[in-house]
């Protein structure tokens, strides 16, 4: 077998919960909705990815991730507010390796 890339091996990596942020407004409200793999992969083939966030720890990260996902490890999420703010008005998915 190849070796598989982008989306195929995030597959492998058990993605198991993936969640849309959808178009935060001005307002402080979240709706989050899940989103499955060839959901993904269908908008990133598409040209309209979402904002990708990978909350895996940095080993986990640089070992393998979806192409142009943006590394914010959970534990570190409060520290990255600032930079998060610039995609308020994006539908932002973040994903993880365990849930």
């Amino acid at each position: 077998m190849g070796k598989s890339t982008g989306v195929s091996t995030m597959k492998r990596y058990l993605i198991v919960s993936i969640f849309a942020l959808l178009n935060v407004l001005s307002a402080p409200l979240w709706a989050a909705d899940s989103l499955s793999v060839s959901e993904l992969k269908q908008q990133m083939q598409d040209g309209k990815a979402p904002i990708i966030i990978d909350v895996r720890d940095e080993d986990e990260y640089l070992a393998g991730h979806i192409p142009g996902a943006i590394m914010v490890p959970a534990k570190q999420m409060e520290h990255h507010l600032d930079m998060m703010e610039q995609y308020r008005k994006e539908d932002i998915v973040l994903y993880c390796q365990s849930g």
